[in-house]
């Protein structure tokens, strides 16, 4: 249910996503890297996916695919997912979850449900391997109500 890849990227987004099709700055999610000495050598931002917009009033599940980063036999055990505001107000955005992260290898599935009019959501996926890696996977979800300004 994603339209991006998960690519990398270094640029930052102008906030208002304006006509240059930019995302919010998601600076704040920036992650160091580090070398084997563990000096922080330099910050690395991964693009969140686009998710399909979700209309007001509708209920969804949110897909989470991970297959090109798992490896050989390796499944995905459990997931958890939050969401946060990006972009509008919504006091209670945890409240769009509905039950908890499913486990379906490759995928990690939530059902979300009662948002928001024009705001965007940030939903992040935290999903842990057979083999007791934490892979993350990110995705911007807009809301809007078709035929409404």
């Amino acid at each position: 249910m994603t339209y991006a890849t998960d690519e990398y990227a270094t640029a930052e987004w102008s906030a208002d996503g304006g006509a240059d099709g930019g995302l919010p700055d998601l600076s704040m999610f920036a992650v160091p890297s580090h070398n084997s000495g563990g000096t922080s050598i330099s910050t690395i931002t991964r693009e969140p996916n686009r998710l399909v917009p979700l209309e007001v009033g509708e209920t969804d599940v949110l897909t989470f695919d991970y297959t090109d980063r798992l490896v050989d036999a390796e499944t995905i055990v459990s997931a958890v997912t939050t969401i946060s505001v990006v972009n509008g107000t919504d006091p209670s955005p945890s409240g769009l979850l509905v039950g908890t992260t499913q486990a379906a290898t490759p995928y990690a599935l939530q059902k979300v449900t009662g948002a928001v009019r024009n705001v965007t959501y940030l939903c992040y996926c935290a999903a842990t391997t057979s083999t007791g890696r934490v892979l993350v996977n990110a995705g911007l979800l807009p809301v809007i109500a078709f035929g409404q300004p």
